[in-house]
């Protein structure tokens, strides 16, 4: 893993953040003053501000879609190697237990442990430094998400620039791509997208592509972007909706998951969800009870808009 060049992309997108966030306040203090200054110069500032937000949209989404795949690619890498620190402590852990239960001395037994700790030093250190990583990356990944969802001038309407053009709110988290036309990527109703949210390939109607429709082979589909919801529809706190993470969402009945289900039937640490190339991934965390989706019972799946997760005896839904 390449984390120089992850530090020049975060640079990247962040110098370009700043740089639209201050055309974006530009335009509106130019709002406030559409009363008091001629139509012509309020059009002619208004378009020059929006070429230039679409230009600095362009430049970021790039960015944005190669931190999203590099993000997945070092969540996949803290999983596996969560894994095996998992065994490290399981084994140190042992030694313990023999020690006191009179197998050997505790001054062995500190050997023994010190022996393993530096053996495993190279991966525990690997592992902080994804973990340091993921969490930088997601909080820049966030960050265009919460400019998208708040950050939106209220501009009047102009005209329709395509046949086929759809008008999206920015409070619905949505921006209509077309892959092969990223100068306009990023146009809403007001012709200015405040934000940038990941793209996750979709077919027209929200659903997301099976795995085996490889990224980027769907030309001419649109995609929508939008961060999904998972919704409590059985098993107490019923209508309850959490927000799912561009990163990794772990889900359980203890406070330190990111969706903390009060349940009995839910686990410690049952699940977790990653977002991935091909879409978010369900993942099960070595439950007892396993999970389910469509009722089906699954150790990993691509989950689609409409989805029905049963961990234990709650059902949650994977919506828009």
């Amino acid at each position: 893993m390449d984390f120089k060049e992850i530090d020049k992309i975060i640079k990247s997108i962040k110098k370009l953040d700043d740089e639209k966030q201050l055309y974006l306040e530009r335009v509106e203090k130019l709002e406030e003053k559409k009363t008091s200054i001629s139509e012509i110069v309020y059009e002619k500032i208004r378009g020059d501000y929006e070429k230039k937000i679409e230009t600095l949209n362009a430049e970021i989404y790039p960015l944005i879609e190669q931190l999203a795949v590099l993000k997945s690619e070092i969540d996949s890498m803290l999983k596996e190697i969560e894994g095996e620190i998992s065994e490290v402590n399981i084994k140190k852990e042992e030694i313990q237990v023999r020690c006191d239960l009179g197998e050997f001395s505790q001054e062995k037994a500190d050997e023994m442990i010190k022996a393993l700790e530096d053996e495993n030093k190279e991966r525990f250190e690997l592992y902080e430094k994804l973990k340091k990583y993921s969490e930088k990356m997601d909080e820049v990944l966030q960050s265009n998400i919460l400019m998208q969802e708040n950050n939106t001038p209220d501009l009047e309407e102009p005209e329709v620039i395509a046949e086929d053009f759809q008008e999206k709110t920015a409070d619905e988290n949505i921006a209509d791509i077309s892959p092969g036309d990223i100068e306009g990527a990023f146009e809403t109703k007001t012709g200015i997208q405040t934000g940038i949210s990941v793209p996750v390939e979709m077919e027209e109607d929200g659903t997301v592509f099976e795995p085996s429709e490889a990224v980027g082979s769907n030309e001419g589909k649109t995609m929508l972007i939008r961060q999904p919801k998972l919704e409590i529809i059985a098993g107490g706190n019923e209508g309850t909706e959490f927000r799912l993470k561009l990163g990794t969402t772990n889900i359980g009945n203890d406070e330190s998951n990111d969706i903390v289900i009060d349940n009995p039937t839910v686990e410690f640490k049952h699940a977790q969800i990653v977002f991935e190339p091909e879409g978010f991934k369900i993942y099960d965390f070595n439950s007892e009870k396993g999970i389910f989706v469509n009722g089906v019972k699954v150790n990993e799946c691509v989950l689609k808009v409409g989805d029905i997760i049963s961990l234990g005896n709650v059902q949650l839904k994977f919506k828009e």
